[in-house]
């Protein structure tokens, strides 16, 4: 039973901290603002929505893996509250696009 109580510990420490880093753009309120005439343009203002998830998530330095697929969980997350905020059916249909070319990467 020893031996298990150290890994246990350890084990909730990661989860927390993975915890931290995923909600860490949730602790603050994170807006995006783009003007109507913007969604003339969906690929260039998925693009923007995109980076700006990307940055708020961002951790500095050099980082672990855990670490690193904590910010893209958290970017994904807020990119998909951005393109709900904005109500579009064209955005939402490129948005659906993305996410479906990367899970096909994956396979």
């Amino acid at each position: 039973m020893k031996t298990l109580a150290p890994r246990s510990s350890f084990a909730l420490v990661v989860a927390a901290a993975l915890a931290g880093f995923a909600t860490a753009a949730g602790a603050a309120e994170i807006e995006f603002a783009f003007h109507a005439s913007e969604l003339s343009n969906p690929e260039a203002l998925y693009e923007r929505m995109a980076e700006r998830a990307e940055a708020a998530c961002a951790t500095n330095g050099r980082r672990p893996i855990w670490v690193q697929k904590a910010d893209e969980a958290c970017a994904a997350d807020l990119l998909d509250d951005f393109v709900a905020g904005a109500a579009s059916p064209t955005l939402t249909a490129l948005h659906d696009r993305s996410v479906r070319d990367r899970l096909a990467e994956l396979r």
